[in-house]
């Protein structure tokens, strides 16, 4: 191959990776979550503060959203933080999920 043979295929390759597009995706990916975070946490605070429950189903949403984020990234990377953070959420998410489950069990009396 030559020159402009390879410069062709590079270019055709990297057609719809412009970097500073994928840089702005992920810094919108990470605020979403942060701004998810904060959200919950104040939906969750007033809750406990009005009805002394609180509402387990909200913090699965925001660790869901985590898991997906952290293993995505951690297994298109290879970097193991990213995939050690992921399983640390999925974990969380199926805890909350779990308390949020016996929860509504229990409010209905389900026995």
């Amino acid at each position: 191959m030559n020159k402009e043979e390879i410069l062709a295929k590079s270019r055709k390759e990297n057609e719809n990776r412009d970097p500073y597009t994928l840089e702005v995706c992920t810094k919108a990916a990470n605020l979403a979550g942060v701004v998810i975070l904060v959200l919950a946490s104040i939906f969750y605070a007033l809750e406990i503060m009005f009805t002394t429950t609180p509402n387990f189903g909200m913090y699965a949403l925001v660790a869901i959203y985590n898991a997906t984020n952290f293993l995505y990234r951690g297994i298109k990377t290879k970097q193991k933080i990213f995939v050690i953070s992921g399983i640390a959420f999925t974990v969380a998410t199926l805890a909350f999920c779990c308390m949020y489950v016996w929860q509504i069990a229990d409010r209905s009396n389900i026995q």
